[in-house]
């Protein structure tokens, strides 16, 4: 198996042989202790001050910024739903069904200094997490992990600022067998009148056992933001300069616990989550999209999950095959209300639900260059019974080339917001769907790694809004993404010279119309050079986002032009543990704009210093 290592910092697309592979449990995409799903890429992150510049630099991966940090950034995969990606940290996850957006996670809330790595696997992988993975699932994984854990790694102290008013602390202390990081954000005003401060905690605990593997993990965080109300058309076209604020208050604990037995292994989990977000949004007048316009409105919501997962694995002599069993307990409730003014409508709900799922996963080595991964299963909730089966086959056909096709259905249970709000809520909205397809191709030789990647998938009862009257969320019938990524890194070379290039071609649509905020053409080019004996490296990026729709109140549905980022930034290693960072982004003043309105202010600077010691 060849796991993609884009290391964006170094600006290089490695693999990684398949005889260095460590077995290990957890794989994203994957319950198997093997490391060879061949839909997983692994990317390194980047010390920044930006994570989701960053994120843009995947293939097949957007994100859409909105409003700025201080809005709900989307993540779409492969042109799906930002709500259809299942995004987790350390293996817990951070989607929340109370919210608006249908279940979707905001990566503005993330952290850059907690991110050692991003896991990606796209297509269907329901067959493994149950709902949410519709399109795929995105992991940001914060060293050590939960089946990785090290006690070598040095403490660290990282103190960043930009001209943008933004600033980053960050204290990292690595013990034997406990690793805590603290940070503390205010992220640069990109887009006017985009503000968002966080603080968030991550302890990771590998307490000795005397048989088998135990890790303990804490996340708490919380912050404050605020921006320009979704569809309000931003600086450029709003008729109030009112902004939606928000407030949010996380802590999540897991537990997870492994075991070997001769060829059987154990794995149990437990995860409890639990969120709080205060909303309060500005009205919206009136506008050519919709002449009743939005009142303004407050919402406190709340989310509670407790996760129960066990599974057992034997070790054939030419296979692998487990069995296990999931459990999910999950209330939302939302206290809110709608000013009309003159008067207010209280929008409060509280929904509970609980189901069982059941599932099973194998691996066959067919030949010693064929291999297959087929996973299935069955959740057993209150509104229905759902399989979801997955198929992954990948040939090993010389020692250039691999070629892998991958299959599988997902499903998405309706949002706590979608079924409980008492205006545009609907008790009768079935489970979303997806059927998704790809064929990916690999060749390494002396100029580096190349990738293709044909994906096709097809969703289907979409929750969408309906006007009415009355208004009222419904299920319409399908959409449909399909399109392709190349990719290319080269290997290091003897000058410690190395560059990287994709490009992703999307068409995405629903009901025969554009998908908004998703660019047809998108591309990434970066180049680095590391001066060896001087302690220097040099990097630049060059991100490319074609064309896309959006729509707002005021404006309806139009096209905003492409744009293209150019960052450029140097590392130097001032003396033994210290390392300075340098860079500029947006330094072609591109008039980047990626929703209505809400333009990019344009060039800024930062400046990042990291301490390491013993």
């Amino acid at each position: 198996m060849f796991i993609s290592a884009y290391s964006i910092s170094a600006c290089s697309l490695a693999s990684q042989d398949a005889s260095q592979q460590v077995e290990r449990m957890n794989i994203l995409g994957t319950r198997l202790a093997i490391n060879n799903h061949s839909q997983l890429s692994q990317f390194a992150t980047k010390a920044s001050i930006n994570l989701p510049a960053q994120l843009n630099q995947i293939p097949g991966l957007q994100v859409n910024p909105n409003a700025g940090p201080g809005s709900v950034n989307e993540l779409f995969l492969q042109g799906a739903d930002s709500n259809y990606t299942l995004v987790m940290l350390n293996g817990i996850p951070l989607n929340d069904g109370t919210n608006s957006r249908g279940g979707a996670a905001n990566i503005s809330l993330l952290n850059p200094f907690l991110v050692d790595r991003i896991d990606v696997v796209q297509g269907a992988q329901s067959s493994l997490y149950g709902s949410q993975g519709l399109a795929g699932a995105v992991n940001f994984v914060a060293l050590p992990d939960a089946t990785e854990f090290e006690g070598q790694a040095p403490h660290k102290i990282r103190l960043g600022a930009d001209s943008r008013s933004g600033f980053m602390l960050g204290a990292q202390a690595q013990f034997e067998r406990l690793s805590i990081k603290l940070a503390s954000e205010r992220a640069p005003e990109m887009y006017p009148q985009s503000e968002l401060k966080t603080n968030t905690a991550l302890i990771v605990a590998s307490p000795e056992l005397s048989s088998g593997e135990l890790t303990l993990t804490l996340l708490a965080s919380n912050g404050d933001s605020q921006g320009y109300a979704p569809d309000s058309g931003g600086e450029q076209y709003a008729e109030t300069t009112a902004l939606e604020k928000s407030e949010h208050d996380n802590v999540s604990v897991a537990g997870n616990y492994q075991n070997t037995f001769d060829d059987t292994q154990i794995w149990l989990q437990g995860i409890y989550i639990d969120k709080q977000h205060d909303v309060d949004s500005s009205s919206v007048a009136p506008g050519e999209r919709d002449p009743a316009g939005l009142p303004a409105s407050f919402n406190a919501n709340k989310l509670r999950q407790v996760r129960l997962s066990g599974h057992v694995q034997h070790h054939f002599e030419h296979s692998r095959w487990l069995m296990g069993i999931d459990y999910v307990d999950e209330t939302g409730e939302s206290q809110g209300e709608l000013d009309f003014n003159v008067f207010s409508v209280p929008t409060d709900f509280n929904i509970e639900r609980d189901y069982f799922a059941y599932f099973a996963e194998g691996q066959i080595n067919l030949t010693t260059d064929l291999s297959a991964t087929v996973a299935a299963r069955v959740d057993d909730t209150e509104q229905d019974s759902v399989f979801s089966p997955s198929v992954d086959v990948a040939w090993q056909v010389d020692n250039q080339h691999r070629i892998s096709v991958n299959w599988g259905k997902g499903f998405k249970l309706p949002s706590f917001y979608a079924l409980g709000h008492p205006l545009i809520g609907n008790e009768a909205l079935k489970s979303e769907r997806s059927d998704t397809r790809q064929l990916r191709f690999e060749r390494r030789d002396s100029l580096g790694f190349w990738s293709i990647n044909l994906f096709d998938n097809s969703f289907e009862n979409l929750v969408d809004f309906e006007p009415g009257p009355p208004p009222q969320l419904v299920n319409r019938a399908q959409s449909d993404t399909s399109g392709v990524t190349l990719g290319f890194a080269s290997h290091i070379s003897t000058s410690d010279f190395r560059w990287a290039a994709n490009y992703t071609y999307l068409d995405a649509k629903a009901d025969g119309q554009v998908l908004l905020g998703r660019a047809q053409h998108s591309a990434h080019f970066s180049l680095s050079k590391e001066f060896v004996q001087n302690g220097i490296t040099l990097n630049a990026t060059l991100d490319y986002k074609g064309r896309v729709f959006a729509s707002s109140i005021p404006t309806a549905q139009r096209e905003i032009g492409n744009g293209t980022n150019l960052g450029l930034d140097a590392a130097v290693v001032l003396t033994q543990g210290y390392t300075l960072r340098v860079g500029l982004q947006n330094t072609l003043q591109q008039d980047l704009e990626f929703s209505v309105g809400n333009r990019h202010a344009g060039r800024y600077a930062w400046a990042m210093l990291d301490v390491e010691f013993n």
